[in-house]
């Protein structure tokens, strides 16, 4: 028992410590400067970028169930953000050498053996008429890359976002045009009021139904009281203590939950029911456990989410179409 229970620890430190390193890595590609919106943003960028973000997610999927994945993964994040930091400052790994061909040889060169003066005088080079001086225009074209594609510069997400906005910008206009210029400073209070509100209702409809879908498919379980620890650096209203139940699950899988206490005296009941909360890839939510209270708040706040996304759709509907409308009517 003292041997397996020495090995769950090595393992549980082992991976606390890959999810500290993991968590380093998400803090740097979220400070990261680069943008595909800067000026100096190339292809070969942006591809290395969005490289150390897939293997960022894809490191945090793996590391529950297999963290020799998980661990390379990393490693390749690393190696592309890395890559990238290169670019950045105008380092280029350098290419491998081309493979020297089997039927060519190198020209053997003899020093004791040069071209006299003269007959190197008396052959002109003369250029083809398929040559270009290096200066042209034609020359440079030929040795600059090809431009990359609109999807090769920017993400979905931006250009979505380009193409919304300059829908409304037109639409607008319209508005302004065939109406009057105030119905169109309306119209674009309410996109901004109603889609801003739209959009962050769902965002929390849809978090709040994963929890809840999550808590529905683990359902109730016991949780083991382990120990009372100290916290690190608790701030001055927060509780100095912690007391630490874990439940196991039928994987073997060892999920804690912290609850605060003002003492280590505090006497600690010896089980307590909890909701296993559990994760997938559709509703992007992790495996945890937690009180009675949250799927009791996370219903009310799903409420709260509808309610807020029906009304910011409707400022929505009431600018589009029902500003061109009002336009178009008098």
């Amino acid at each position: 028992m003292n041997l397996k229970g020495g090995r769950r620890r090595a393992a549980r430190e082992e991976a606390e410590r890959f999810a500290a390193r993991l968590t380093a890595f998400g803090e740097l590609l979220a400070t990261h400067p680069f943008s595909a919106d800067r000026p100096d943003a190339t292809h070969e960028m942006a591809v290395e970028y969005a490289r150390a973000l897939d293997a960022y997610e894809a490191a945090k999927r793996a590391a529950p169930r297999d963290p020799v994945l998980a661990g390379r993964e990393l490693a390749a994040g690393l190696a592309a953000l890395n890559r990238l930091n290169a670019h950045l400052v105008g380092i280029a790994a350098p290419e491998p050498p081309a493979p020297a061909s089997a039927t060519t040889k190198p020209e053997a060169r003899h020093p004791d053996r040069a071209a006299p003066e003269e007959d190197a005088d008396a052959a002109p080079v003369r250029a083809s008429p398929g040559d270009r001086p290096p200066g042209s225009p034609r020359s440079r074209a030929a040795s600059d890359r090809a431009r990359p594609r609109l999807r090769d510069r920017y993400t979905s997400w931006q250009l979505a976002k380009r193409a919304g906005i300059t829908v409304a910008a037109v639409y607008l206009l319209v508005i302004a045009v065939l109406g009057a210029w105030w119905l169109a400073f309306v119209g674009l209070m309410a996109l901004n009021v109603g889609g801003g509100l739209a959009m962050f209702g769902g965002l929390l409809g849809w978090t709040s139904a994963g929890q809840i879908a999550g808590a529905v498919k683990g359902g109730l379980v016991s949780a083991e009281y382990t120990r009372t620890t100290k916290k690190v650096a608790p701030r001055r209203d927060e509780a100095p203590y912690q007391q630490n139940y874990v439940y196991v699950d039928a994987a073997g899988e060892e999920l804690t939950y912290r609850r605060d206490a003002r003492s280590p005296s505090l006497a600690a009941l010896p089980t307590r029911r909890l909701w296993l909360v559990k994760g997938g890839r559709r509703w992007s939510t992790e495996t945890h456990l937690s009180g009675f209270w949250t799927p009791l708040l996370t219903s009310l706040l799903l409420v709260f989410a509808a309610a807020l996304f029906l009304f910011g759709a409707a400022v929505v509907l009431y600018a589009v179409p029902g500003l061109l409308i009002l336009a178009l009517t008098g």
